[in-house]
């Protein structure tokens, strides 16, 4: 190799002894993360807003199944009062067939009082 030769390979490459040409380099070099940085802040930009959309979704289905459980719980209550009436009144019933005549036969009976002397 010559001395030329070795001038034109230091010379193929400027940011080796231009400052210029250093600083130039590196600014390329923090364009381009700065880019993927961008990049990126974009896309997690899009899926939050995706994600957004999704929990204001969930929480109108939240309201709508909280509407449908309320609603059938009143249901619920009053099918479980009606079902307690129901068996209140056949108890009654049938506390009614086996007291009534138990009663009746004995207000036929006279009523023995006795006295204890001493």
């Amino acid at each position: 190799p010559t001395f030329i030769s070795e001038i034109a390979i230091k010379m193929n490459d400027p940011s080796k002894f231009d400052p210029v040409a250093q600083a130039e380099h590196e600014l390329g070099k923090i364009k381009e993360k700065m880019h993927g940085v961008i990049k990126v802040a974009i896309e997690n930009e899009k899926e939050m807003n995706h994600l957004d959309y999704q929990a204001q979704g969930i929480a109108t289905n939240a309201k709508k199944l909280e509407r449908g459980t309320d609603e059938f719980n009143k249901m619920m209550y009053w099918r479980n009062c009606r079902l307690y009436l129901i068996l209140g009144l056949i108890v009654t019933a049938i506390l009614l067939y086996i007291l009534v005549p138990i009663i009746i036969q004995a207000s036929k009976q006279p009523i023995k009082l006795s006295l204890i002397h001493i």
